[in-house]
């Protein structure tokens, strides 16, 4: 079973855009609490208040000062919507450390505005994203099935991604009765 965390055991410093495919948020803060411990990353954090901070610190077992000081270090841009995260990927440089997007394609399901502007704003970060990934490992994780728009959005992402790994929903785990 394919598990968010195991993106640590690539290798980072290899270029290329990885598409990260998951059922729902499970195992971004034990991602990110790994990559606070691994060294310098770049953040992009695509709806912030999906931005597991608490449970990251509770996997460091820090304090939020620490946990703050880690982000900063790490430079964390947060792109509540698409427009920002535009701007955003437009100043991100060509700096050798990897760069992780969290809920990549929730910007993009503002339905206050029009589909033709959101994919075009799509496409702008695609174009980015390729272009950052000749120099970096870009890693973004999108949620399956997420907005209403997915089906037509995801295949554009997916096309040009170098890796696409898909993570497998956590199961149940046996409980075994006991006698009370």
């Amino acid at each position: 079973m394919k598990r968010l965390i195991e993106l640590l055991d690539q290798p980072a410093h290899t270029p290329g855009l990885v598409v990260v495919l998951t059922p729902s948020g499970a195992g971004v803060a034990e991602l990110l609490a790994g990559l606070l411990q691994a060294g310098d990353f770049s953040l992009v954090a695509g709806c912030e208040w999906r931005l597991p901070a608490y449970d990251v610190a509770k996997f460091l077992h820090w304090d939020f000062a620490d946990l703050d000081e880690l982000f900063d270090v790490n430079r964390l841009a947060r792109a509540p919507s698409c427009f920002q995260l535009v701007d955003i990927l437009q100043r991100v440089g060509t700096v050798p450390h990897p760069l992780y997007i969290t809920d990549f394609l929730f910007t993009f399901t503002d339905i206050d505005l029009r589909k033709d502007v959101r994919w075009w704003q799509l496409q702008r970060c695609i174009k980015r994203l390729k272009f950052l990934s000749q120099f970096r490992r870009a890693t973004v994780i999108v949620r399956d099935g997420e907005g209403v728009d997915f089906g037509s959005f995801f295949p554009d992402l997916e096309h040009v991604a170098n890796e696409i790994l898909r993570v497998e929903p956590e199961g149940m785990q046996a409980v075994q009765p006991s006698l009370m």
